[in-house]
């Protein structure tokens, strides 16, 4: 077998990179994809609920929770967002993650709590989904590109 052959069974030869860096580059890709969709989930609700304050109002109220949430809860997940985004501190970062967890978390419970149905709680269990793979990818990319 000639020196070509073996370098393209094994994945390294030239312009191929070894298998353990593709997998890292197709991880890092799918962390982007959850990532992009999570920061536009959070955006899209905090931009619609500043927007669009009657709507939030109402919805908040039949939700149980007060109007004057609607600014800052607003505005820390704009903040989360930056800081998921950007990634410029690690414990930023954990923080944000850390808080849209609760806010997910919480959003669904009430859902459910005030017996709305499953139209209503889409939103939030996609994003504990969208959240939960880009912790679980951002966490195995990071230990990657920590032992490598």
């Amino acid at each position: 077998m000639k020196q070509d052959d073996q370098d393209v069974i094994s994945g390294s030869g030239p312009g191929i990179a070894p298998p353990a860096v593709a997998d890292m580059v197709g991880q890092r890709r799918l962390y982007w994809v959850f990532t992009g969709l999570l920061a536009a989930l959070m955006a899209g609700s905090a931009s619609r609920q500043v927007f669009d304050y009657a709507w939030a109002v109402e919805s908040f109220t039949r939700l149980g929770y007060p109007a004057w949430l609607i600014y800052p809860l607003s505005a820390a997940k704009l903040l989360g967002v930056a800081a998921v985004v950007t990634g410029v501190s690690p414990f930023l970062k954990n923080l944000a993650y850390a808080g849209f967890f609760y806010h997910l978390s919480l959003a669904l419970s009430s859902h459910v709590a005030v017996g709305d149905g499953p139209d209503m709680m889409v939103g939030a269990a996609a994003g504990l989904a969208l959240l939960a793979g880009s912790f679980h990818l951002d966490r195995r990319c990071r230990s990657v590109s920590e032992n490598s």
